[in-house]
């Protein structure tokens, strides 16, 4: 009797260590699953990152051009002549085909 109980207490002991490594093992296979979509949001996130430090950029060079055509009148004249064809009286603009 006391032999079924020894056999009964290896086997109950052997089912709960299966048990426990198949926990372990699929805990690891879910941390390194979680490893792999961490690494791929903080290549996304970086991407992301550059992609706000350029546009931010853009937007501060924007910004300051507007500023410029807004409070410095000379360089406005410049910019609606050159752009637009503009011209003051009495002027003649010749135009020449580029090639």
């Amino acid at each position: 009797m006391e032999n079924k109980v020894v056999i009964f207490h290896q086997t109950l002991i052997a089912v709960l260590a299966t048990v426990l490594l198949g926990i372990l093992i699929s805990l690891g296979v879910l941390l390194f699953q979680t490893n792999r979509e961490l690494q791929v949001l903080q290549a996304r996130q970086a991407e992301y990152r550059q992609t706000l430090l350029e546009k931010s950029a853009n937007y501060q060079a924007r910004h300051a051009y507007l500023k410029k055509m807004l409070t410095d009148v000379d360089f406005f004249e410049k910019v609606v002549r050159e752009r637009l064809g503009y011209s003051r009286e009495n002027e003649v603009i010749f135009r020449f085909p580029e090639d």
